[in-house]
């Protein structure tokens, strides 16, 4: 197990100790938080009730004795008041008992306080108003009196009982708090000693290994590489374990250093004096490079040129392809505006139909109705001809009334003059009769023609408007393609025209890149010229740094043999 899991492992245990300690407090904390809630909300609003009633009782009392003394109505009023205040405490007291004979006592008590009340009610006061102040005396002494003594001690009772159920709860609570303070102390006095014997094991384990490590470290730092690490500290397998191994690896890797440095200082010294019999080959080579390297940089230059020309060339395509691309955006921006229109004249060409085809068969629908209405026409054609044919009849009985009021003479005349106005009524409705069937007939064409322009129009709008419609439908989908496919082109062009000014920006990039390559190679091959010069001068110095080397290297063999292996 590492170092760092033992420590979270003593950690871990710590924490859990706490986190028990805190769990088990917060529990008995709840269990007293509880039990003061319990308290509060039980115990004491029927204690404070309880010590209420017998206040009251005698301010009722009191105000009976100053009304019977008195007669003021005030005192009535000061009466009931400490009445109503008394049957409120009993009833919650009733209520919310937590006992059977606490509420039984409550309701004794508040049987008795009704009847005292009724007493006085019935006939104290009828009697104190009536001014019959003896009589009222004498009730009271003999029926009212009884009754408060009677219920005083029931009272007292009654409030010895929730006092003893208060104290009986609040013993218990100082009770669980006692044993949860001497529970939390005990856990927190474990935890404690817990927690030392853990660090007490940690650091134990922990410091005894590091230290010989560190006895280890100051013996290989005084040069003596002779000693290992222990084998029981190595073969852990925390940090402590690592480290002790690291720190013996290290002891070795040094010791076989030491001996290299031995083996390689002898055969620096014979390296040094070849090196010297190289340095003058290497004199006469940094001649001729230095030649070649002046050739290199008159090319250069020239390279340089051209790449500047093509550089040019390369930005004026991509100005113009950047342009294109612009123009290829807008027309993009365009055709998908296009297309919107389009989709728009469609949905309005359609719902255009659609309006004008319910508006057909709406019209369609009128018209037939119309047309059954006007048939109305021919039945007034009909009536007039009825109306015609009983107009003649009425005419030829006038006309044989007439005959006979002639045959009459004198007798007959008022009935002549009547069959004459009866006959001439007959004639003028045979005349209107006949005006009605001739307008009849024109109402009848008129109606006609107005079926047959109806027809006509709504004809039309079936067979010509319906379907231009239809064909404006069609044409604005076509044109909705048509204006997508646009779009798609002109985006299509776009990216082509970006592709191209990112190739061709590349292809810039990559001028430059080499137009500074070849700037950068004609500088360097002028530097390599004069460094092949200081290459020269620094062949004399290495031929005098190898013969200090070869006296370092002498010195390192003797350094070496310090070290105790």
């Amino acid at each position: 197990m590492t170092v760092r899991k033992k420590i979270g492992l003593g950690f871990s245990a710590v924490c859990l100790m706490v986190v028990v300690i805190l769990l088990i407090s917060r529990s008995q904390f709840n269990i007293a938080s509880q039990n003061a809630l319990e308290i509060n909300q039980r115990y004491l609003p029927r204690m404070s009730a309880s010590q209420q009633i017998l206040p009251h009782v005698w301010e009722q009392r009191a105000s009976l004795y100053a009304l019977l003394l008195n007669g003021e109505e005030q005192y009535v009023k000061n009466y009931r008041h400490a009445s109503e205040e008394i049957s409120q405490s009993l009833e919650y007291i009733a209520n919310n008992a937590m006992e059977q004979k606490e509420r039984d006592l409550a309701n004794q008590v508040k049987n008795l306080n009704a009847q005292y009340n009724q007493i006085v009610e019935s006939k104290v006061f009828p009697m104190v108003i009536s001014d019959q102040v003896e009589e009222a005396r004498i009730i009271s002494d003999t029926e009212v009196i009884p009754l408060l003594q009677q219920m005083e001690p029931q009272i007292e009772e009654l409030s010895g009982i929730i006092q003893n159920q208060l104290n009986q709860i609040t013993e218990v609570s100082v009770t669980n708090l006692q044993k949860s303070r001497n529970m939390i102390t005990i856990l927190t006095l474990f935890g404690i000693v817990l927690g030392f014997l853990i660090a007490h094991f940690l650091a134990r384990n922990i410091a005894v290994p590091i230290n010989a490590a560190s006895l280890h470290a100051e013996k290989v730092g005084q040069g003596d590489l002779s000693e290992d690490v222990p084998q029981e500290f190595m073969s852990r397998k925390d940090e402590v374990g690592i480290l002790t191994r690291a720190l013996d690896n290290m002891t070795r890797v040094l010791r076989e250093i030491t001996g290299d440095i031995a083996r390689q200082s002898g055969y620096l010294s014979n390296s040094g004096i070849a090196l010297s019999s190289n340095s003058q080959e290497i004199a006469s080579t940094m001649e001729e490079v230095s030649v070649s390297t002046e050739q290199i940089a008159s090319a250069m230059e020239e390279v340089s040129a051209a790449t500047e020309e093509l550089n040019a060339s390369a930005e004026e395509i991509g100005a113009s392809l950047t342009m294109m691309a612009h123009d290829s955006e807008d027309g993009n921006n365009k055709a998908n505006e296009i297309k919107e229109r389009a989709i728009k004249i469609q949905e309005n060409a359609e719902q255009g139909r659609q309006q004008t085809s319910r508006m057909y068969q709406d019209k369609q629908e009128r018209l037939l109705q119309a047309i059954e209405e006007a048939r109305v026409v021919e039945e007034i054609s009909t009536l007039a001809g009825s109306i015609a044919g009983i107009a003649d009849q009425t005419n030829l009985l006038a006309l044989n009334a007439a005959i006979e009021a002639a045959r009459a003479g004198e007798q007959g005349k008022g009935f002549a003059v009547v069959a004459e106005e009866v006959r001439k009524l007959a004639e003028d409705s045979s005349s209107t009769v006949g005006n009605i069937q001739s307008t009849t007939i024109q109402v009848q064409e008129a109606i006609n023609n107005l079926v047959n322009n109806s027809n006509d129009l709504l004809k039309f709008i079936n067979e010509q408007v319906l379907g231009d419609y239809g064909v404006l439908v069609d044409m604005s989908g076509q044109y909705s393609e048509d204006a997508a496919m646009f779009a798609v082109l002109t985006d299509k062009s776009k990216t082509t025209s970006q592709q191209i000014q990112l190739a061709v920006e590349e292809m810039t990039r990559a001028v430059e890149s080499v137009a500074a390559t070849m700037a950068e190679s004609a500088a360097s091959a002028q530097e390599v010229a004069r460094g092949a010069e200081r290459t020269n001068r620094a062949v004399g110095e290495m031929a005098n740094t190898i013969a200090t080397l070869t006296t370092n290297a002498q010195d390192l063999t003797g350094m070496a043999t310090r070290f105790k292996v």
